[in-house]
């Protein structure tokens, strides 16, 4: 944490964080304030606290962080309490205080259990990089934030390009920082090998710092002794404090007979543990080697096998876990050491235990699929490949067949000592809270079922979706919860897509204004103005934003101020609009509703008729303005009779003559006296006149043209067979029979 912030009151501290927050979070979470200024607390060995001070610019962004008290990171609430810079560097200076005294206590004494006590913040981390690099002399660098089970090659693949010392990598195991030294045959290399901070190994990113000879020996004494406190080792463990206190001294010292050990200053042999055949007691030459096979002071030699044969790996344990959940959680077994993984953001963390023996991990192995609060825990372990694999394995049809029988056969045997009687409320309170009996979406905040709470973990720890996959997984779960009126599970389901910061700005855009809108109906309209802004940064053109983002600023206008006459006048005419609005529209939906049932009593009666229509779902027989004819079939509602448009067709002159009332018992023959009356236009040779035409319709079963007698009704051409009303419309064609186009018009429509 820096020490110095200028001079400034406007602080306010944070608490209750989780462990892997960042600045941007902290910023989003503070929504409206001007931060000028985030430092984290840790503590000395440089771990989050959970606790951070933010600076800010003004007094009214104080009170707008204050407002925040008791809201959500993730699934956590954070207590907002006004600070001063006084508060914020008294505790930088008990922290930064406590970091140099670790570390001045390493390089002064051998025995110390910590060679090099981590930076208290970033702010130093990235100092020990930026510093003048004159007063480094050893080419030495220090590596943090090595993914688990990192090997040297790991480390040499890492440093591609540069050249490492023999035996110039040491990977530190007695604790869980991930730490790593690298010595490299000159300082060109080394002052290269710093340009490789903060570049990934895997998923995880390296922070890579200068280093010295006497850090890295330190690092390795200090692995040999946790070594041999958890092993045991000879009567003598004061190994290092003897005579001079330099590596190689003769008496229990690092090394056999005087001088100093193989890598003092020149670190050509630099190997550190663990090993397999790793002897403590006796002597050895020069130090050489070290500190493999090494003989340190006097002792009886013990054997340590490696850390990694009884460790396994432990999925699923809650966000909020610490090492003490994950110890209560095995035991009575006792895991000798707990390590953690970080793991991409919005994905629970990893978790790695190592057991003493065999029959403890076995036994704890037991645990696999129990439940730590809701979330049901997976245990992969890592020394028996074969077990693995039996684990990870997906059952055959025929496996499941069979457990099936034997649960149904315990059941049987044990049916004696099922319960008897009535079920407590306990059982059917249990029951009714399973996700195959929920009836309606949990209240907000409520404790979920451990069922239900295994389907989400299901639903979301998927480590093949991509950040855009996941957002929109929890775009869908917000909107499905907003739907059920559940304003506040939407809102934690939107931030959570929000924290996967896809690449999508829409669905970015989406999410901003989704929870806008969930915000403005708990009346939070100063959260919903300001998911508006976000959103309309996203996606400048998102239209929604503008609109609720309108809607939250005048009701927060009204909050702070609801007798004022212009927004009273505002509001009332706002609300006369609307009432209008909402009027036309019932009106408009009370017309639709009638003149869809008039539409239906239409399609009843040529049912009843068995007059068939074009089976065509996009064609709307009732839409005047697609018909050329200008109308459409209609019910008579006092003697419930039809009336229809209807065309003639006279394809010899392409003519065409429509009818737009055609009344279902009158007769063609009367129709058509009407239509010629008077010699049509067309007609110029006059041989279109009743007594010579005929009538032909088209059979829709044999594709043919069939005469139709005139003195027919409309009615009964329509229920003829094969005849099929198109568009609405019936349809007739007109022809002088016998003529050469009528001839040639008939071959023509038989060939089609």
């Amino acid at each position: 944490m820096n020490g110095s912030y200028g001079n400034t009151n406007f602080v306010v501290r944070l608490r209750g964080l989780p462990w892997n927050t960042t600045q941007v979070e902290v910023q989003n979470f503070l929504q409206g304030c001007n931060v000028r200024q985030t430092n984290f607390v840790t503590n000395d060995q440089g771990r989050a606290t959970g606790e951070c001070f933010v600076v800010l610019e003004s007094n009214e962004d104080v009170d707008i962080a204050k407002s925040f008290h008791q809201k959500n990171i993730g699934s956590r609430y954070i207590e907002v309490f006004e600070s001063n810079a006084d508060e914020m560097t008294q505790t930088t200076k008990n922290n930064t205080a406590a970091t140099t005294n670790n570390n001045n206590n390493n390089n002064n004494n051998n025995n110390n259990n910590n060679a090099n006590s981590n930076s208290n913040t970033t702010n130093q981390n990235s100092e020990n990089n930026s510093s003048n690099t004159d007063n480094w002399r050893e080419p030495v660098v220090r590596l943090r934030g090595l993914p688990y089970n990192s090997s040297k090659e790991d480390v040499t693949r890492f440093f591609d390009g540069l050249d490492i010392a023999q035996n110039g990598v040491h990977i530190s195991s007695s604790k869980p920082a991930g730490e790593a030294f690298v010595a490299f045959v000159n300082m060109d290399n080394a002052l290269r090998a710093l340009e490789f901070n903060r570049m990934n190994m895997g998923h995880r990113y390296i922070e890579v710092f200068k280093s010295t000879y006497a850090e890295a020996r330190a690092s390795i004494m200090n692995d040999t002794q946790s070594m041999a406190r958890q092993r045991g080792s000879g009567p003598n463990q004061n190994y290092g404090n003897q005579r001079q206190g330099n590596y190689g001294g003769y008496s229990g010292n690092m090394g056999g007979s005087g001088g100093n050990s193989g890598f003092n200053n020149n670190m050509n042999q630099f190997d550190g543990p663990p090993q397999d055949n790793y002897n403590f007691g006796g002597a050895d030459d020069a130090g050489n080697n070290f500190p493999m096979n090494n003989q340190m002071g006097s002792g009886t030699g013990v054997k340590r096998p490696m850390t990694v044969s009884f460790t396994m790996k432990i999925r699923g344990v809650p966000f909020e876990a610490g090492e003490k959940e994950v110890f209560e959680f095995f035991s009575p077994v006792v895991p000798i050491r707990l390590e953690q993984e970080n793991t991409p953001r919005g994905k629970p963390p990893i978790w790695y235990a190592e057991f003493g023996s065999r029959e403890e991990a076995t036994e704890a192995l037991t645990y696999h699929k129990k439940y730590m609060g809701t979330r049901y825990i997976e245990l992969l372990p890592l020394y028996d490949d074969a077990n693995r694999s039996k684990m990870m394995a997906t059952p055959t049809p025929e496996e499941l067949d069979r457990q099936l029988d034997e649960f149904i056969d315990k059941l049987v045997e044990d049916k004696d000592q099922l319960p008897k009687g009535e079920l407590d409320d306990a059982f059917w309170k249990d029951l009714e809270g399973h996700p195959f009996f929920l009836k309606e979406m949990p209240d907000d905040g409520a404790e979920l079922h451990p069922a239900t709470a295994a389907l989400q973990a299901l639903q979301w720890d998927d480590d093949e979706d991509t950040p855009l996959d996941r957002a929109k997984k929890f775009k869908d779960e917000g909107n499905k919860y907003y739907g059920y009126k559940k304003y506040r599970n939407a809102i934690l389901a939107y931030t959570e897509g929000i924290k996967q910061r896809c690449s999508d700005p829409t669905i970015n855009a989406v999410l901003f204004c989704n929870r806008a809108t969930a915000n403005f109906y708990l009346g939070n309209y100063r959260s919903a103005l300001h998911d508006c802004v976000f959103s309309r940064k996203c996606k400048s053109d998102h239209l929604k934003a503008f609109i609720k983002g309108a809607e939250s600023f005048f009701f927060s206008c009204l909050m702070f101020s609801n007798n004022n006459a212009q927004l009273i006048e505002i509001r009332d005419r706002s609300a006369k609009l609307q009432k209008e609005k909402e009027r036309d529209e019932r009106k408009q939906q009370g017309r639709e509703r009638k003149q869809k049932s008039e539409h239906e009593k239409v399609l009843n009666a040529i049912r009843e008729r068995n007059i068939h229509l074009q089976k065509d779902p996009s064609i709307d027989i009732f839409d005047i303005s697609s018909n050329p004819a200008g109308s459409c079939v209609q019910l008579n509602e006092t003697d419930q009779t039809l009336t229809f448009p209807v065309v003639f067709l006279y394809p010899e002159y392409a003519q065409t003559d429509y009818v737009k009332t055609f009344h279902e018992n009158t007769r063609l023959i009367e129709q058509l006296s009407v239509l010629f009356e008077s010699l049509a236009p067309w007609d110029e040779e006059g041989k279109y006149t009743l007594d010579r035409i005929a009538i032909y319709y088209e059979d829709r079963r044999k594709y043919e043209l069939k005469t139709v007698s005139s003195d027919k009704t409309l009615l009964e051409v329509l229920q003829l067979p094969g005849y099929v009303v198109q568009l609405g419309m019936p349809s007739f064609i007109i022809m002088i029979p016998d003529s050469p186009f009528a001839k040639h018009y008939l071959k023509m429509h038989a060939e089609l």
